[in-house]
């Protein structure tokens, strides 16, 4: 691509100047290369710089110029030919700035570069300077500098909320949920029909148990909400959840209780991190789009990203295996484990089957294996709970890692594992 631009470069000045043929008049070359579908950037760079080399000061074409290049990965002489134009107009609400400021937030030298982009601006297109900063500071993660730019931007153009949702953005991210709050509540106000504004402000308002706040946002969307005052305690079905920790993302499934709020059902396996009955607040805007199979998405649950958690339950898990007891007896144990506010998540299917020691058949007798999950309390006293529970059942379930914590008696759990084949 490179090579092509070079080239052509060479026959304009080779032509002293003069003007190539068009297959059209320069100003109808932009329209006719965005309006072609399947359109190929290498072959419309030269149509696109022939039309620039007459229209130098048309901002549309210079862009879609710099798009072409890109697409071609000729990123240097791209931003070279954004550079050159907005250099000249550097007060053009017409100039590509916006697309220049994208590719150099993505570069190696984002800071010098951005900043040398608002200086530039900063005389005859304050505003933008201050959104060149605005959004350099996003991108590092410097959240309190955010405002500090967007205050400034607002001063200057009060009417600019896609700045408003970059500082409200920010603020979630810093857990500053009052800030959120106020910001999502203007943009909310300022909207002329209740949308995406409404659902942001439910959810810094959850994050900030401003539940008035909820419920408000909530009305303007037609939401019926139960109660009129306190938290917000709703049983909505299950919703999926997604935690983004360390550039690595997991989900989990949960009893939606709100707009945007919902407690975990998931138990995650002992040893890894704990989120079950967790409260927690979610951004509203799905993280995948449902499959187009009508099939698949009856059985589809949309994730949403965890943007707090209200209250930690601290839960800790345990395993648990053995022969199944039985669907009464099993439905027993979930009831008596749900009344101690614990939760059990089986991690079994139909097909476990163990060992019957009596026969000493393999796969003889139906298996149950699953998760149970415990209020940070003393080992044995859960361990003691659970002989309770299971007592009289004709074939012992083991759980050894709580036996070893709880101090108790480990050789039984082990004959458990031998007798059963575990």
């Amino acid at each position: 691509a490179a090579a092509l631009i070079d080239a052509f470069a060479a026959r304009v000045d080779a032509a002293a100047g003069g003007e190539f043929a068009l297959p059209m008049p320069a100003e109808q070359v932009y329209e006719h290369v965005r309006g072609s579908e399947g359109s190929d950037p290498e072959q419309d760079m030269e149509l696109l710089q022939a039309a620039y080399a007459q229209r130098r000061d048309d901002g549309a074409l210079a862009g879609l110029l710099a798009s072409a290049m890109l697409a071609c990965g000729a990123r240097a002489e791209a931003l070279a030919h954004l550079w050159d134009f907005v250099g000249r107009h550097p007060g053009s609400e017409e100039s590509p700035a916006g697309q220049l400021l994208e590719q150099l937030l993505d570069g190696d030298d984002a800071g010098a570069q951005v900043e040398r982009l608002a200086a530039l601006l900063q005389p005859q297109r304050t505003a933008f300077a201050h959104w060149c900063r605005a959004q350099l500071a996003f991108r590092h993660s410097r959240w309190r500098e955010v405002g500090e730019h967007v205050q400034r931007l607002l001063d200057a153009a009060p009417d600019a909320d896609g700045a408003r949702r970059l500082w409200a953005r920010a603020a979630m991210e810093e857990r500053d949920f009052a800030q959120a709050v106020g910001l999502y509540a203007e943009l909310a106000e300022r909207s002329e029909q209740p949308g995406g504004d409404d659902w942001d402000l439910m959810s810094a308002a959850s994050a900030a148990g401003d539940w008035d706040a909820v419920r408000r946002a909530a009305a303007r969307l037609d939401i019926e909400l139960t109660g009129s005052e306190g938290p917000v305690r709703e049983t909505w079905g299950w919703v999926r959840v997604r935690y983004e920790r360390d550039g690595e993302s997991y989900d989990c499934l949960a009893r939606r209780t709100g707009p945007v709020t919902a407690q975990v059902a998931t138990v995650a396996p002992p040893g890894r991190t704990q989120h079950v009955r967790d409260e927690v607040v979610f951004d509203a805007a799905p993280l995948e789009q449902a499959p187009e199979d009508e099939a698949e998405r009856e059985r589809w649950l949309a994730p949403f990203r965890v943007v707090h958690t209200l209250h930690r339950a601290d839960y800790r898990s345990w395993f648990v295996d053995g022969a199944h007891p039985g669907e009464p007896a099993f439905e027993a144990l979930c009831e008596a484990v749900d009344a101690l506010d614990w939760s059990l998540w089986v991690r079994s299917g139909d097909d476990y089957r163990v060992r019957d020691p009596a026969s000493e058949e393999e796969g003889a007798l139906a298996g149950v294996f699953f998760f149970l999950a415990t209020p940070p309390q003393l080992a044995a006293e859960i361990d003691r709970r659970l002989h309770e529970l299971t007592a009289g059942w004709e074939h012992p379930l083991s759980w050894q890692q709580l036996a070893e914590q709880a101090g108790a008696d480990v050789s039984r759990h082990e004959a458990v594992v031998e007798a059963y084949g575990l």
